[in-house]
């Protein structure tokens, strides 16, 4: 296997930060949803769109992360 080029390196790496950024807003989006919201209905619904999200998120960052 070669090494990435600079290029290939920097869209990896700025892909990465991206996910991350991407994880930590929905994480406390759903948190705060979560804790502000008396609501049971509208806390399940946070949490399972926090748990589809991230799950979503990490299948898809991990395929990226093979397909160079």
């Amino acid at each position: 296997q070669e090494p990435l080029s600079r290029q290939e390196l920097n869209i990896r790496l700025l892909t990465q930060s991206l996910v991350q950024e991407a994880t930590n807003r929905v994480e406390f989006a759903a948190d705060s949803i979560i804790l502000t919201t008396t609501s049971t209905d509208l806390q399940k619904h946070a949490f399972r769109w926090k748990i589809e999200t991230l799950n979503t998120i990490k299948t898809k960052s991990n395929f990226l992360k093979y397909d160079t």
